[in-house]
């Protein structure tokens, strides 16, 4: 068997911007997830598309099931998506010919 690319490695499906149920945002990168409060929590390495996280002393495991986190407590997480790059602004148009006289181009 290869190994797996950077791509497809469990890390890399997990790692990014994730959306809770509650509507909050973290990201999980580095092997934490980074709360919108600015908290922080570990998160074990992904193993067969699944991770756990110890918080408030309790553990919650997650499996990644097509392309969301659901957690033993009922929760899912779905990626948010990624940003798109920002598209061209549209070439200005000249005006049409109307037939008018004293109508400029700007």
């Amino acid at each position: 068997a290869s190994p797996e690319s950077a791509a497809t490695s469990p890390e890399a499906k997990v790692q990014g911007q994730w959306t809770m149920g509650c509507g909050d945002t973290c990201t999980i990168s580095d092997g934490r997830i980074m709360w919108s409060d600015g908290g922080q929590t570990f998160v074990s390495k992904p193993f067969k598309n699944r991770l756990s996280m110890v918080l408030d002393g309790e553990t919650y495991s997650a499996a990644l099931v097509d392309g969301k986190l659901r957690w033993d407590d009922g929760d899912v997480w779905t990626a948010a998506a990624a940003p798109h790059a920002p598209s061209p602004a549209p070439a200005p148009r000249r005006p049409q010919a109307s037939g008018k006289r004293g109508l400029r181009e700007l």
